[in-house]
């Protein structure tokens, strides 16, 4: 799904209000479900506070981890915030798809649309 209709002003208002990126790490697991390392892996990380999703053939995590720069408003760098944090798009990266607010608002507004 494309953000074309949100303008870059919506999209920096929903980061702010978000923040899951500046919240958690994603990782991917590299092994398939089914199998005892799975398992151990799965019980692993949710014993440590972790968030496990599985989403088609993949199972990710994410790591709670909060971003220095993150204050009880937001970012406080927002505006030069490193490269790695503006290449980051919750609505696409599989990380962020299911928590990304982009991406539920775009959903809304093309359930709207098609209304």
């Amino acid at each position: 799904m494309e953000n074309h209709l949100l303008t870059d002003e919506e999209k920096s208002a929903l980061c702010m209000k978000c923040q899951a990126c500046c919240k958690y790490i994603p990782i991917t697991l590299p092994v398939t479900p089914g199998n005892d390392q799975y398992e151990r892996l799965i019980e692993y990380f949710q014993k440590r506070g972790c968030e496990v999703a599985k989403r088609g053939d993949y199972t990710f995590v994410r790591i709670p981890s909060k971003c220095v720069h993150l204050g009880p408003e937001g970012c406080r760098i927002y505006e030069e915030r490193p490269e790695m944090c503006r290449l980051i798009q919750g609505d696409t990266d599989p990380g962020f798809v299911d928590i990304c607010l982009w991406r539920f608002e775009e959903m809304k507004r093309n359930r709207k649309e098609k209304n």
